[in-house]
């Protein structure tokens, strides 16, 4: 339940994703995401199509400690649709990947 000045909406309609990542390194990005689909009720069918989304359906099962700076802003790309946001706030979604963007 997301709670906004301690009044509580149906669900979360705004998400966003900082430049510190609240995952934890010695979990697979797969079983990041598992993790955090229990806790939001989402149905886990769903990983690996967020996985290939964000192009990490190849690397799933590895460590996220082993993921390059690109790689886990990716990954917490695909964490965020988990609650199905109206509203995606990115801060600095490219960093760490921009060199690859630009060339």
């Amino acid at each position: 339940m997301c709670r906004v000045v301690d009044r509580p909406f149906r669900r979360c309609r705004i998400g966003a994703i900082a430049g510190q990542h609240r995952l934890f390194l010695r979990l697979s990005g797969k079983q990041n995401l598992e993790l955090l689909a229990g806790s939001v009720g989402m149905d886990k069918a769903r990983i690996g199509e967020v996985l290939e989304l964000v192009g990490l359906q190849g690397r799933a099962d590895d460590n996220f400690r082993s993921y390059s700076l690109g790689m886990r802003q990716r990954l917490a790309i695909a964490a965020a649709p988990h609650k199905s946001p109206e509203l995606l706030i990115l801060d600095e979604p490219t960093n760490g990947h921009l060199s690859t963007l630009t060339g």
